[in-house]
């Protein structure tokens, strides 16, 4: 649309680009753009191929732009661009199928004004990234889980049942060597059922035999 358009100026910010779905080329090797898009709506945009490769100057703040649907981000910032706005927001939206090659200019980093021109790592790392700024990669990828808490019945969440368990029986013990032990009213009521049932066990055989 503005490709090879020279020293751009115009009034873009209130452009509706709510059902926009190619921006592919857009801004292709514009030589200065000074226009505000920061208010785009991008959400159903599904390629940015190109979209301001080789533009002299682009520095709009495109940072909350919504780039969930767009698989296509091709060498959207290539061949030394004059963007360098920093991006990382970008990684916690971006699809991670989307193709990212050449998206900052890594092919001709001596030419691109981005720090990190490297071409952004969208599998395996948190946060995605870089995004024409370095987003604090550390070359490793995310452990998933590594901070989760034990899961239940494995060795360690069972450990404190062990204690529990040793807490209720502090003789070792269980059942009426426990109880008599620790309530003496229920060691006399076993004590006088014993005596109760050797009573009846006399008048039963006295019966018998007289």
């Amino acid at each position: 649309m503005f490709r090879q358009t020279n020293a751009f100026s115009g009034d873009l910010s209130q452009w509706n680009m709510a059902s926009a779905l190619d921006l592919s080329f857009m801004f292709y090797e514009a030589t200065s753009l000074q226009t505000d898009m920061s208010a785009w709506n991008v959400a159903k945009v599904t390629t940015m191929e190109a979209f301001a490769s080789a533009a002299g100057f682009l520095n709009t703040n495109i940072e909350n732009w919504d780039i969930s649907s767009c698989l296509n981000f091709d060498g959207m910032f290539g061949r030394g661009a004059g963007f360098r706005r920093n991006l990382c927001a970008w990684g916690y939206k971006i699809d991670p199928r989307a193709t990212v090659s050449n998206m900052f200019g890594q092919s001709d980093s001596t030419s691109s004004r981005c720090p990190a021109p490297m071409d952004p790592k969208l599998t395996g790392f948190f946060p995605q990234g870089p995004f024409c700024h370095d987003c604090g990669q550390d070359g490793e990828p995310e452990q998933a889980g590594a901070d989760e808490p034990p899961a239940e019945g494995s060795p360690e969440s069972s450990e404190p049942a062990a204690d529990t368990a040793e807490e209720a029986s502090p003789n070792g013990g269980s059942g009426e060597s426990d109880i008599t032990a620790n309530n003496p009213s229920s060691a006399l009521a076993l004590v006088t059922n014993h005596y109760h049932w050797k009573l009846m066990s006399v008048t039963l055989l006295t019966w018998i035999f007289f």
